[in-house]
């Protein structure tokens, strides 16, 4: 198993902020910012908007105290 650098780790205690919630993030080289949170997607997106930021990644950030395995379809 790979080890998670410094960046990584600070990134995912940061995303801990946000359980349970939306998180609109911009991707800049190899790093992630957050820019923006939502209950839901739309909420998410109009908060990135005000920002400034009209096409960011959208990711639902996940209880951590459960895990979770996405159900893929072939």
């Amino acid at each position: 198993m790979t080890e998670l650098n410094e960046t990584e780790t600070m990134f995912l205690k940061e995303l801990e902020r946000y359980e349970n919630m939306w998180v609109a993030l911009v991707k800049t080289g190899d790093r992630e910012t957050i820019v923006a949170s939502g209950e839901d997607a739309s909420i998410a997106m109009r908060n990135a908007k005000e920002q400034g930021v009209n096409e960011p990644i959208l990711y639902k950030v996940h209880s951590f105290d459960v895990g979770y395995i996405p159900l893929l379809k072939a």
